[in-house]
């Protein structure tokens, strides 16, 4: 009881669910289909998982991993892996744990068989009466438990957290300072943002040259948000911003009376229009632009 509680106060007090929970299932994190692991890993974008990359932090992997199954679920073989566990475990009231399953999607079950005029399986509810060499029968239980959190929780616990996780005693780690410890530093690159925790040895100089490549990064705003804010910024020769919608992900445009319409029923000279695309955008999105188009890349803090 003790060490929950202590979970609990690390999670709340250190922030860590509120990272976790700040970022976006299969734009920044997710499963991959490729790798071996069942663990989380980063992803580079929507879909693009960054297959020989993983979270340093074992907090936070583990916050990822679990939110990233609760969003996806168990696939097939999970499912039929967790029963067989179950089934064989001796430690465990299997029958009863089974039955606890079926019991908190039971509401769920019954509608499903409702549209399919079928009967509530009776055999989901012992391993008497559940066959797992059946096929047919195991694609059903995937169908009512694959998304369980009981379920997860349990085949998380026994198969993919003692399987991936990894932790150890020490970790090696270096910062500016153990950079910068031996020899002479003439200085780092960057922005000037960094300033505090630089060497001492390191004065920062502000050239006037490179005022352009300082920058700031768009939070809490949303893709309307940022259109309105480039509508009233950008060159009077464009009449609108192309943007993708965040909440129903369709190409609007915003014209210079803050009228709004999909892009579709916009009949402006492309070559009047100034196309704004946020990162999950960014990849996989098809527009006819005019050949004289210019492109702008913005840098995230993750690049």
């Amino acid at each position: 009881m003790l060490n929950s509680f202590l979970l609990v106060k690390a999670w709340l007090s250190h922030e860590l669910l509120y990272h976790v929970m700040s970022y976006r299932y299969r734009v920044e994190y997710g499963l991959s289909e490729k790798k071996g692991k069942e663990i989380a890993i980063p992803f580079r974008g929507k879909d693009l998982p960054s297959e020989n990359s993983e979270f340093s932090h074992p907090d936070i992997m583990i916050g990822f991993t679990i939110l990233s199954y609760l969003y996806r679920g168990l696939d097939l073989i999970q499912v039929k892996h967790g029963l067989m566990r179950l089934k064989s475990d001796r430690k465990q009231d299997k029958d009863s744990l089974l039955q606890k399953w079926v019991q908190e999607n039971r509401n769920w079950i019954n509608e499903q068989n409702q549209r399919e005029n079928e009967e509530f399986p009776e055999w989901l509810t012992s391993f008497r009466t559940l066959d797992l060499e059946n096929e047919d029968k195991i694609k059903k239980v995937y169908f009512y438990l694959s998304r369980n959190f009981s379920f997860i929780e349990y085949y998380l616990s026994n198969f993919t957290f003692p399987n991936d996780t990894k932790c150890y005693k020490e970790k090696l780690t270096g910062n500016a300072h153990t950079l910068a410890g031996e020899g002479k530093t003439k200085g780092f690159s960057g922005t000037d943002d960094r300033n505090d925790t630089m060497p001492e040895s390191v004065v920062p100089k502000r050239l006037p040259s490179q005022q352009g490549t300082n920058g700031a990064i768009i939070i809490e705003m949303s893709n309307v948000d940022v259109s309105k804010y480039l509508m009233e910024k950008i060159d009077q020769r464009f009449d609108g911003v192309v943007y993708f919608s965040d909440k129903s992900n369709q190409i609007m445009i915003i014209l210079r009376n803050e009228e709004y319409l999909p892009l579709s029923a916009c009949h402006i000279d492309n070559k009047k229009l100034f196309v704004y695309l946020d990162e999950v955008h960014a990849r996989g999105t098809d527009l006819k632009l005019p050949l004289t188009a210019r492109g702008i890349v913005t840098l995230g803090n993750n690049i």
